[in-house]
């Protein structure tokens, strides 16, 4: 079990508790990892992309959450394009997710976003400025992160923590953005 020390020294992100946040696109093979930047904690940029065939998630996770002082990790959480139902995947990425939250820290927020159309949206992108495909995981958590950060920018009340109650958010779900 992996615990991540709670004495980190904060990172300059103002956003999210003053500490720092990334994001993870979770996948059976790969986990894409956005980060905020530090100097400008309302930028996004692509972090890493781990093979889950060759490296141990969790410890990857816990040497970022260490290095970069996270305390919020944003988790996207797949639904069915067509109903938003729930899918196989879906359950998979909360079984993760809750691996996660037994492994790290308990004072570290997880939030959980609807990251439908990411992949696709992160292809694109990749075609367009002719970037390997290999970063298309944490392209597609970049795009899940500047969406998270965008809109806890404008609208800071949307960060929400553990035990925080929304009437509007998905059983299960933390915020859906």
């Amino acid at each position: 079990m992996h615990k991540i020390p709670t004495n980190v020294t904060p990172s300059s992100s103002p956003l999210v508790r003053g500490r720092g946040v990334i994001a993870l696109d979770i996948g059976n093979r790969y986990i894409g990892v956005a980060a905020a930047d530090h100097v400008d904690a309302s930028l996004a940029y692509r972090y890493t992309t781990i093979d889950r065939k060759t490296q141990d998630a969790r410890t990857v996770l816990a040497d970022i959450i260490t290095k970069e002082s996270i305390d919020t990790l944003v988790l996207g959480v797949p639904y069915h394009i067509q109903d938003g139902s729930e899918t196989q995947q879906t359950k998979k990425t909360r079984q993760f997710i809750a691996l996660l939250k037994k492994t790290f820290d308990p004072a570290i927020s997880y939030i959980e976003v609807d990251e439908t159309l990411t992949s696709m949206q992160a292809k694109e992108n990749l075609q367009h400025e002719e970037s390997d495909t290999k970063e298309e995981h944490a392209e597609a958590a970049r795009i899940m992160l500047q969406e998270f950060l965008s809109s806890a920018t404008v609208m800071p009340d949307l960060i929400r923590h553990p035990g925080d109650v929304d009437p509007y958010v998905k059983p299960g779900m933390t915020m859906l953005l």
